[in-house]
């Protein structure tokens, strides 16, 4: 009884937002829909074999009328005040060989799927940055087959100017972060907080490795690292670059009542030049300054 309530306040809640959106139901409140995820950002291929796989008869099936919706893989503002989508968007995709009215074996659609994580650039650091999605390692959309046709790439003019420039590099940006510790699991609180951290940290070096193929010679690396640690003294996060040392970053000490903090946290970045090496192995460790007590862990890394 207790559940059933649960989801008809759901449902409730639902309907009242639809209705202070001006709306009385959602695009998936009718037709057939088929729900595909996708963990990075590119472009995605769907062929005659996938859709089988889906369960559509392709043969069935007019490729104008293929919609795909989804709004994206950025995590939902946690202010009610942000504008955010009130339904799920068509998003505009390619659909070769459509202008038959049939799908055939060497027809296929193409759609942009974006990563559930977000990069933008930070104009003030001028440096890229990251926002991890807390709640998903999965971007979702959803497509459906319509009797009306679906949103389709536009053609664009072409340009027909002389560059004035021609770039051959470009900065790129790399990061780690695994979500697998969360400090505050323990009563009195049971897991609370956004907060989750990855690899632990000690005297045993803790490596990441980036790909960075194509990095050109004697160009500035930036990385930032953000790590937690909990100790009742001040202790040391050591980095080393591909064996050599890059810098070291302190870390606060806490206390041991029961309503202190449970870790500290610690943002640095540090710079260096390339070697052009095509692998960045970033070595970590914790030096707690001989406590056995104790931990450090890793929140993210990131490489400009």
């Amino acid at each position: 009884m207790i559940q059933q309530a649960k989801y008809l306040l759901i449902l409730l809640v639902l309907a009242y937002s639809f209705a202070l959106n001006g709306q009385t139901n959602s695009v998936l409140a009718s037709g057939t829909w088929y729900k595909i995820g996708v963990m990075n950002s590119g472009i995605y291929k769907i062929d005659v074999s996938f859709l089988q796989k889906m369960g559509v008869n392709a043969s069935q099936v007019n490729p104008q009328n293929i919609k795909i919706f989804g709004n994206g893989g950025a995590m939902l503002p946690q202010k009610n005040s942000v504008p955010r989508p009130k339904d799920l968007i068509e998003n505009a995709i390619v659909v070769e060989g459509e202008s038959d009215g049939r799908f055939d074996n060497t027809d296929y659609i193409l759609f942009y799927g974006q990563s559930p994580h977000t990069t933008y650039y930070d104009s003030a650091e001028k440096l890229f940055k990251h926002e991890f999605n807390t709640y998903s390692d999965t971007t979702f959309y959803f497509l459906t087959i319509s009797d009306t046709k679906g949103l389709r790439v536009a053609n664009a003019q072409s340009v027909n100017s002389t560059p004035s420039k021609q770039l051959t590099t470009f900065d790129d940006f790399q990061f780690h972060e695994v979500d697998q510790k969360n400090i505050l699991a323990q009563a009195p609180f049971a897991g609370s907080g956004r907060e989750w951290f990855g690899e632990y940290l000690s005297d045993n070096a803790q490596n990441i490795t980036f790909d960075a193929t194509g990095i050109v010679l004697n160009t500035t690396v930036t990385i930032k690292s953000a790590v937690v640690a909990n100790a009742t003294v001040a202790s040391t996060v050591n980095l080393t670059l591909n064996g050599k040392a890059l810098g070291s970053q302190s870390i606060e000490s806490t206390s041991t009542y029961q309503y202190d903090y449970k870790g500290k946290l610690s943002t640095q970045n540090f710079v260096s030049l390339s070697d052009g090496t095509a692998s960045l192995k970033i070595g970590i460790t914790h030096d707690k300054k001989g406590l056995t007590v104790g931990y450090g862990y890793l929140n993210y890394l990131t490489l400009n």
